[in-house]
């Protein structure tokens, strides 16, 4: 037991080492190194690399350790997307920090305190455990009160309305033993965990999601058009990826659309293909087999350097 970990400590300190190194000597802006990126890179620097033989169980927990040995300092983008550099570097831009504990301040709190666009009343309520901002007329009072027809009451998705859309995507799915499942799940007295593990187990969280994004998008867009309220006010293009239309072959038969990233060209920068890799790396962890295997990728990325 002694020597197995004495070897850990050897092999801890050396991925440290190497962590540093590669921190040290990064061109990349402001010299952030995305987490989707530093495994690769520690591979290619140490050989071989795994977080789960040092100890961890996921590999923000190695960097965090490492942070914690003040060997790198960790912190989040605008997107959430976790990055490094070296320790005390200034270059930072106010982007919040990830404790040693992979903490961090959730996003609408945060706001409370650096957003001074306009007056604000800001509370946290203990019960929802989140962040309320409130706009003030100069008066002090709620802007509701005296500026009324600036704000458009939200109507919410009742919990009958959403349970009757997932009845809708069982009824909708195409294998019959599949579609009692997710029905049978409705039934139990924790329908909600027990629809989204069979989702989980027939590979159905992504087409899942689709439906549900499409429905929310139907209902959000209906109270716009009732309300007066511009779509394009709150609709939103993805930035990363967009759907190819379904090509038409010279049978008539149309295939399947397939996901492209958006061309841009030169313009395309270092920052912009991390923050895509970084993203792309999320999703891939939270694929199915099926839809890992679904994936097109070229041959060459498989093959070992």
């Amino acid at each position: 037991m002694v020597a197995e970990s004495t070897s850990i400590d050897t092999d801890l300190e050396a991925a440290y080492s190497a962590l540093e190194a590669i921190v040290a000597n990064s061109d990349a802006p402001e010299h952030r190194i995305y987490a989707a990126t530093l495994k690769t890179q520690l591979m290619r620097e140490l050989g071989t690399f795994s977080e789960k033989s040092l100890g961890f169980a996921r590999f923000i927990q190695f960097l965090q350790s490492a942070a914690a040995a003040g060997r790198i300092q960790i912190a989040r983008d605008d997107h959430g997307h976790p990055y490094v550099q070296a320790p005390g570097d200034p270059r930072d831009g106010g982007h919040v920090a990830i404790g040693v504990d992979g903490f961090r301040i959730k996003p609408d709190l945060w706001a409370s305190f650096v957003d001074w666009e306009e007056p604000c009343a800001r509370y946290w309520d203990t019960k929802s455990r989140r962040a309320l901002t409130v706009p003030l007329a100069a008066d002090g009072s709620p802007l509701w009160t005296t500026d009324a027809e600036r704000f458009v009451e939200i109507p919410p998705v009742t919990k009958s309305t959403h349970l009757s859309w997932m009845r809708s995507f069982a009824d909708e799915t195409s294998d019959t033993a599949t579609s009692g499942a997710l029905l049978a799940a409705l039934s139990q007295p924790a329908s909600a965990g027990a629809y989204k593990r069979v989702l989980q187990r027939h590979g159905l969280e992504s087409e899942w999601t689709s439906f549900l994004r499409a429905k929310v998008a139907s209902h959000a867009t209906a109270w716009a058009t009732t309300c007066g309220v511009s779509p394009h006010t709150f609709l939103m293009r993805s930035r990363t990826a967009m759907t190819a239309p379904a090509q038409v072959t010279n049978g008539g038969d149309t295939s399947a659309p397939r996901a492209r990233v958006r061309a841009r060209g030169d313009r395309t920068s270092e920052s912009d293909a991390q923050l895509l890799r970084s993203r792309l790396h999320e999703v891939i962890d939270r694929m199915s087999l099926s839809e890992l295997a679904a994936l097109r990728v070229p041959a060459s990325y498989l093959i070992n350097d």
